[in-house]
């Protein structure tokens, strides 16, 4: 093995004074701290993404019984599926979300185009097909979505939604 001129690490370490060594110390638990809080915010953005999912899921299961025209939410429906393709790092197209609407594709158009006028959603033209225009949700609808989610998790546990919706 080639000598590097550098100490080992364990070796490094005991050479530091007590003032570096406590500067040290900080730094990692910073840093680890750091990972474990990214490590949530990830959990809860998994959990949020799923609870969208499963609450559009439920929502088309009720069209098995009852008429979609009966329950008609385009505005949620579009929430939804958009919420939950943007945590699953999924973009969808004007026509991808007008089919997911569960409505005529001219009442979610018309849907599209209100949200958009009232900056909840952004539509952003293809680069290099000029016949598609993907959505996204802006921060005004993303982050009281974000808010919906967590308080639906917190009322309900996020282990129970899971298995209450798995049964």
């Amino acid at each position: 093995m080639a000598y590097s001129g550098r100490k080992p690490i364990a070796a490094a370490a005991t050479s530091l004074t007590p003032e570096n060594e406590t500067q040290a110390r900080q730094l990692l638990s910073f840093i680890l701290g750091s990972a474990e809080e990214e490590s949530r915010l990830a959990k809860c953005a998994s959990e949020r993404a799923q609870l969208a999912l499963e609450c559009y899921k439920d929502r088309r299961a009720r069209d098995r019984f009852f008429s979609s025209e009966l329950f008609a939410d385009p505005a949620w429906d579009i929430f939804l599926i958009l919420y939950w393709a943007s945590h699953s790092q999924q973009r969808l197209s004007v026509s991808n979300v007008c089919a997911s609407a569960a409505v005529p594709a001219t009442t979610a158009l018309r849907w599209i185009e209100n949200l958009v006028r009232m900056g909840m959603l952004r539509k952003e033209k293809h680069p290099t097909d000029g016949r598609v225009t993907w959505l996204d949700l802006s921060d005004q609808a993303r982050l009281p979505l974000d808010q919906y989610f967590d308080a639906v998790i917190a009322a309900h546990g996020a282990s129970n939604l899971t298995q209450s919706r798995a049964a």
